[in-house]
């Protein structure tokens, strides 16, 4: 009796062992009926809108902080985020402080100060990006330096540049000459 019951469980094993095989072949094994359509015009990648400029300006009144701080961002933005930079220092502005006698108006003590501008430009960034580059910038300034953010304007160019004053000198001579106002010497 159990050499007829034998070959009747082996044949039953055979047939679990091939069913399980042939599901796991319909399931796992790609073919033209199973799998995932995708159209032929369809982009993988999003379109991500970039900034193409931002200028991150940063103001202060100690000169080897500030400094050391947009060395630090240039090469942050450099290294870290792999964005396109540069950066330039603008022309101090300076301000006169006085400090006044208790109830009079006579000076006790005067103060020149000078407040220091860097700029550093960031260009083709990611707006995905941006939220984390301001919040890097932010937790990583030191205190008495202002950070500022901002597109780019024309007003910017032109203050980064220091006015010469004896090439604007010559200009008015030369249009009074052209207009007629002043003689050749």
């Amino acid at each position: 009796m159990l050499r007829r019951l034998l070959p009747l469980c082996s044949l039953q094993l055979r047939q679990t062992s091939l069913l399980n095989t042939c599901t796991q072949r319909l399931l796992y094994t790609p073919s033209q009926y199973h799998g995932l359509w995708e159209p032929n015009d369809l982009k993988l990648e999003p379109d991500i809108p970039e900034f193409s400029a931002l200028h991150i300006q940063m103001k202060g009144y100690d000169y080897a902080v500030l400094e050391s701080y947009s060395k630090f961002i240039h090469n942050a933005m450099d290294s870290i985020f792999n964005l396109d930079t540069d950066s330039w220092a603008s022309p101090a502005k300076k301000t006169e402080a006085r400090t006044y006698h208790p109830r009079s108006t006579t000076v006790n003590e005067k103060y020149n100060l000078s407040k220091y501008d860097r700029t550093v430009l960031v260009e083709n960034i990611p707006t995905i990006r941006v939220p984390i580059l301001l919040q890097f910038i932010r937790r990583n300034s030191p205190p008495g330096v202002e950070v500022s953010f901002k597109e780019p304007s024309p007003d910017d160019e032109e203050f980064r540049y220091v006015p010469d004053y004896d090439v604007i000198q010559l200009k008015a001579e030369k249009e009074a000459i052209a207009s007629g106002k002043l003689r050749k010497k």
